[in-house]
């Protein structure tokens, strides 16, 4: 566990020959959206349903490296703003595919 942005997470990690995958998830509190990991239940591997195994809550954390190319991704919550209004139109936007081809 540790603390990112003020909220309490818990940390899980994935690795396989391809990849290694750390995830920081809080359930501090409401963020508006059940289970964060939801979005990516739509892609082609997952058949519209995500694995029990999934953690629930909001991603505030999440770093990624490609075992054969070394290529690294990195994402962090710095700020968060509860009342803010804005709005993103998911399409305008590619699909992670977090290292499936």
């Amino acid at each position: 566990t540790k603390n990112i942005a003020g909220y309490n997470c818990d940390g899980y990690r994935s690795q396989n020959e391809q990849q290694i995958v750390e995830v920081w998830v809080t359930r501090d509190a409401d963020f508006g959206m059940q289970n964060m990991f939801q979005a990516n239940a739509n892609a082609k591997q997952l058949k519209g349903k995500l694995p029990e195994e999934y953690p629930s809550g909001m991603m505030m954390k999440m770093t990624m490296e490609d075992l054969k190319n070394g290529d690294k991704v990195f994402m962090e919550v710095t700020d968060i703003q509860k009342n803010a209004n804005v709005r993103y139109a998911m399409a305008d936007y590619p699909a992670m595919n977090l290292g499936k081809k």
